[in-house]
């Protein structure tokens, strides 16, 4: 197990003796770990990156998670399945701490493999362009109206601004609306889909296998 902070305690799985970590790599992940490692950043982690098995995994109970697990690192660490680093640069990227390069680079320095890292995964969407992603792959194209957004754009929008969670509330008065955008949106469309819950007060989306959006 990889450990990190206090700075005695930073080492991979193959030190041994002499520090074989680059100062600056060390340093970096030192700060990342002490911005992450607090009630903020664990209940914004919680809330916006966290799937429902993640949390399942912790008890469904952030404050208890937070003391049994050893405070945000620790919480990412039970959730993933991840080691102490893999767990720091990650949580650090997710909430905005780290950029890509520099969680590229750290990941390469403490001699993680890249593919060890991972993937937070959630749909992005392209209001310039009317496309929504999953990873580089175009699941749904959207035609876009300016002067009046289709219910088909609001909602992308909604979960856009925030940030993708599972759930979100209804951006519509009327259930009927929603109903409408959703039978709308998942035509055609590949590795996700959305669902109505709650009496339509409420809108999920969840990943599909490969095989089902086959059928």
């Amino acid at each position: 197990m990889k450990k990190v902070i206090p700075k005695s305690s930073i080492s991979n799985s193959k030190s041994v003796g002499v520090d074989p970590i680059n100062p600056r790599v060390r340093k970096e992940t030192e700060l990342a770990y002490l911005r992450i490692n607090n009630p903020a950043a664990a209940q914004r982690l919680w809330e916006r990156h966290f799937t429902a098995k993640d949390r399942a995994r912790l008890g469904n109970d952030l404050e208890k998670a937070w003391s049994q697990h050893g405070k945000t690192v620790g919480m990412f660490m039970k959730a993933r399945r991840v080691d102490q680093v893999d767990a720091i640069i990650e949580v650090a990227t997710l909430l905005g701490f780290l950029r890509d390069q520099d969680r590229d680079w750290l990941t390469r320095e403490w001699g993680l493999p890249a593919n060890a890292m991972t993937t937070d995964k959630r749909p992005v969407w392209r209001p310039d362009v009317g496309k929504l992603y999953w990873g580089r792959e175009v699941i749904r194209s959207i035609r876009l109206f300016q002067k009046k957004p289709s219910n088909l754009q609001i909602l992308l929008e909604e979960f856009d601004a925030e940030n993708w969670p599972e759930v979100i509330n209804s951006p519509f008065q009327f259930a009927a609306h929603l109903n409408d955008a959703l039978r709308m949106l998942n035509k055609g469309l590949t590795r996700i889909k959305f669902f109505a819950i709650d009496g339509a007060m409420k809108c999920r989306w969840d990943e599909v296998s490969p095989r089902s959006h086959r059928h």
